[in-house]
């Protein structure tokens, strides 16, 4: 593993992948671009590889590819550090929580393989590579990447702060969202902290924008809200809001207000929002449906427009998945759903 501090790379060291390209008369990084650099790099994570993948010799292994990343120290905020990680493939890493549902996965600044139980705090995310979640079966082996989603060190963290601000929360950390593991449509959610700026429920005075939701190892029925938008302005349950399962088969078509039924084999997308005044969670059904799951991911829905009375909740994930799934941890496995953790407005779409 190398690191280097943004003073020590040179041009060359900063090509990462057509993301990063900075470079002045001597070839050499210096730091009156670094406002330049945080333009792209904006937060400690991920600039390249790093994906995570069961060892093929052994299910209760992984392995890590070669890549790179960036962690950003702002103990002194005025002059933040950058060090760029490079990180050489590693195969055959032991998960030490293979009793548990779920693990999770970072690179700290030495290079070192970190793997631990409970969902990334925000000082975790800071201070180190966060390569996403893994799902342990009942035979505790490794089955599934990438649950929850990796951080990638680039984005508009800035724009989507204010728009927060203007909209009514994120959630600033776990909320992760995953199958409950019945062989079945239900839904676990791992403890979660949300910002709740824009709402009127305070849960501490002395820090009043701030809420923590429990988790759960099955979101009950009394918290799992099923809605689409009717075309006029309003949401809508579905006929029987208070089950505790996912319906794959139903979409609302072209946004109308109308339910109908999915074609076989297809796929449609169903956002998912967190509620930090009564811990329900929402899921929020799309308006098309896609012939593959990659064009599902792909797609940019242009007949959904979010409802306004989601606006004071935060959103949480998308989840795509194929019309008849059945089994959402057999779907997971089989690439039929895919959970993706989402945690801002500009990704609902």
């Amino acid at each position: 593993m190398v690191k280097k501090t943004i003073d020590e790379q040179t041009s060359a060291d900063v090509e990462l992948d057509h993301r990063i390209v900075f470079a002045n008369g001597t070839g050499k990084m210096r730091k009156d671009i670094l406002g330049h650099v945080l333009d792209y790099a904006t937060h400690t994570g991920i600039l390249q590889g790093l994906t995570k993948s069961v060892n093929a010799g052994d299910d209760k292994l992984f392995d890590i590819e070669a890549g790179e990343g960036i962690i950003i120290d702002r103990t002194d905020p005025i002059n933040p550090v950058l060090t760029r990680i490079i990180f050489p493939q590693t195969l055959g890493i032991t998960d030490p929580n293979l009793t548990d549902a779920l693990s999770h996965v970072y690179i700290d600044i030495t290079g070192t393989v970190i793997v631990r139980n409970t969902s990334p705090t925000q000082t975790n995310l800071e201070e180190e590579l966060y390569l996403g979640g893994q799902v342990h079966d009942t035979a505790a082996q490794i089955i599934l990447f990438p649950i929850p989603d990796p951080v990638i060190a680039y984005g508009t963290s800035a724009t989507e702060i204010v728009e927060t601000v203007l909209s009514g929360g994120r959630t600033l950390e776990g909320g992760f969202l995953f199958p409950s593991g019945a062989m079945d449509l239900t839904l676990a959610i791992t403890a979660a902290t949300v910002n709740q700026w824009g709402r009127n429920f305070v849960n501490n005075p002395g820090d009043p924008n701030i809420t923590p939701i429990p988790p759960r190892v099955i979101i009950p029925a009394s918290n799992f809200f099923k809605v689409f938008d009717d075309g006029a302005g309003s949401l809508v349950f579905f006929p029987q809001p208070t089950t505790d399962v996912l319906e794959p088969t139903l979409m609302n078509l072209n946004g109308a207000g109308t339910l109908v039924a999915l074609q076989p084999g297809r796929y449609s997308i169903i956002r998912v929002f967190i509620s930090a005044g009564d811990e329900n969670v929402v899921f929020y059904y799309g308006t098309q449906q896609y012939m593959t799951l990659i064009e599902a991911q792909a797609a940019i829905e242009t007949t959904f427009v979010e409802n306004e009375a989601t606006f004071s909740i935060s959103p949480i994930a998308k989840i795509f998945i194929e019309e008849g799934v059945t089994d959402l941890t057999a779907g997971l496995l089989a690439g039929t759903v895919v959970i993706q953790r989402i945690t801002s407005r500009t990704q609902l779409v």
